[in-house]
């Protein structure tokens, strides 16, 4: 972990989990760059840098915003609806199956 300064801006280089990560300050002074250095260490060694936001959304809630925020813009109509329909597809494959399943065993 270091700090640097490029341009008149100071960065700095954190390592999490064997990745490199180089954010700036957002400040043209040391001292400030520093104090804001010290923190992002700290926050590191706590585990508060990356929270488990994992937890916090369903399946649906990002497949509504892939929808959304990518393939509705930046794919064709096609291609988009195409999307929608491949996430309806593999719920209803997986319900079907099970249904299907517990249909053949009720019947043996």
């Amino acid at each position: 972990m270091s700090l640097y300064k490029r341009n008149s801006t100071w960065w700095m280089d954190v390592r999490v989990n064997g990745k490199r990560n180089r954010l700036s300050t957002g400040t043209k002074n040391k001292k400030l760059a520093e104090s804001c250095y010290a923190k992002i260490v700290v926050d590191l060694q706590t585990g508060k840098w990356f929270p488990d936001e994992s937890k916090k959304r369903t399946f649906e809630e990002l497949r509504d915003r892939y929808m959304k925020e990518h393939s509705q813009v930046n794919k064709s109509p096609k291609s988009s609806l195409r999307d929608g329909t491949s996430f309806k597809t593999s719920f209803f494959i997986v319900q079907w199956n099970d249904l299907g399943r517990n249909y053949a065993s009720k019947n043996l």
